[in-house]
């Protein structure tokens, strides 16, 4: 698969109408990666997306294998580069840091070696009260949202307001987590748990059901 998008070209300069401002000076711009620590294929990375941001917006979507790209005529500027290695059906699962990289004129410009590695997965966890009542029915303010892995050790915690009804963990390992919700009430506390498994680059939902502790 080899798809390539240039979305814009911004030249920035401030030329009055009419103006000669001279040529655009270019120079060519060359990414190399690699899926770490496996390759392309037995991490299951078919194609990766390159995201270049500047005075030039480029996306392009290449077959892993190939390894590079050199990209023509770039406009001499500063870039943020960003890839993303995606699976058979174009969900990305492997991400590269942004770097930021600068393009001369008249040269080729080479990065060194980008390096993809998992993509983190994000949780949404939704919660509603057993009894179907809002939160300030219940004086309930806030959920204090806790991640266990399987061997039950805390992986992260996040506070949400209560009426928000949904929030987001991000920044997970693909795995199997359970997920535990505490609405403090006026006279109690609310509980509830739930599971979810994620796989790299995934966003997991779940909704979680409070009940009186004390039940």
């Amino acid at each position: 698969m080899h798809t390539r998008i240039l979305i814009g070209l911004i030249l920035g300069f401030g030329a009055g109408c009419g103006e000669d401002v001279g040529p655009i000076e270019t120079g060519q711009l060359e990414l190399s990666w690699q899926i770490s620590p496996r390759g392309c294929e037995e991490a299951g990375v078919e194609n990766v997306r390159v995201e270049v941001d500047g005075s030039l917006q480029y996306r392009e979507i290449i077959a892993c294998a190939a390894g590079k790209l050199k990209i023509d005529d770039v406009v001499a500027s500063n870039y943020t580069v960003r890839l993303e290695g995606l699976d058979e059906v174009g969900i990305a699962r492997f991400v590269s840091d942004p770097q930021t990289i600068t393009v001369r004129p008249n040269l080729n410009t080479r990065t060194e070696l980008i390096r993809l590695s998992a993509k983190p997965a994000n949780i949404d966890v939704g919660w509603r009260f057993e009894d179907g009542r809002v939160c300030g029915a219940h004086a309930a303010d806030s959920v204090d949202v806790v991640v266990f892995d399987k061997l039950d050790y805390e992986i992260t915690s996040k506070t949400f307001s209560c009426n928000d009804g949904i929030g987001t963990l991000e920044g997970l390992m693909a795995g199997t987590y359970f997920i535990e919700a505490v609405a403090n009430g006026e006279d109690d506390f609310f509980i509830g748990q739930s599971s979810v498994s994620i796989g790299r680059g995934e966003v997991g939902e779940v909704e979680i059901v409070l009940a009186p502790r004390s039940r």
